[in-house]
């Protein structure tokens, strides 16, 4: 798995660097650093800019003031592109496989954790074919290991994974700029649970 950002440090002499050059240098890490599956879906958002209809135009035009040359979209998507994979790589860090949550929780089948990911008690999100479990759902003061109301919580949640992990641990005005994570630690969990409901119809 691949944590951090795609980008990197690199030795480049002091001089003007063309925009084409950046880019090239970000996608060229990408191709030493991503797994075959990350570099297809890069590939098919790509594409999918490179055929975008005349009436994806029309939708940027309703957003924005702004008249975009194609040149201009293109590196809008890209940059969303980016931004995206950059996201999934932030929610990834701190996160644990399944041998390591069988220690955690002292279960002796690695099946143990899939169980409770299927039943909705526990979160993960699949990268290269593995499930990372994020560690800031593990609690020993608990009977079960779990933050107490999670699974009520992720059960409400009517949304993939990866969204169920965003909207846990982002700053909401809902709860004061807490995060629905830190609201479901202090107690509140029938709070958290009624918010978590209506999320279904936001990603």
């Amino acid at each position: 798995m691949t944590s951090g950002t795609i980008t990197r440090k690199l030795d480049i002499p002091r001089q003007k660097i063309s925009p084409g050059d950046k880019l090239l240098s970000v996608f060229q890490t990408l191709l030493d650093e991503e797994s075959p599956a990350i570099l297809a879906e890069i590939a098919d958002s790509l594409n999918r800019v490179q055929n975008s209809s005349s009436s994806d135009d029309e939708f940027v035009k309703l957003l924005s003031d702004k008249e975009y040359s194609p040149q201009e979209r293109k590196k809008l998507h890209i940059q969303n592109i980016l931004n995206s994979f950059n996201y999934r790589r932030e929610l990834l860090k701190d996160t644990v496989d399944v041998n390591q949550v069988m220690e955690i929780l002292d279960y002796d089948s690695r099946q143990a954790p899939l169980n409770r990911l299927k039943a909705g008690s526990l979160i993960a999100i699949k990268d290269n074919k593995k499930w990372w479990f994020p560690l800031w759902q593990f609690d020993a003061n608990t009977s079960d290991g779990i933050i107490d109301g999670l699974s009520r919580v992720l059960n409400a949640l009517d949304c993939s994974n990866l969204a169920k992990v965003s909207w846990l641990v982002n700053p909401s005005p809902y709860f004061g700029g807490m995060s629905p994570l830190e609201v479901l630690k202090t107690g509140e969990i029938e709070r958290v649970v009624e918010s978590a409901q209506s999320v279904g119809v936001v990603f």
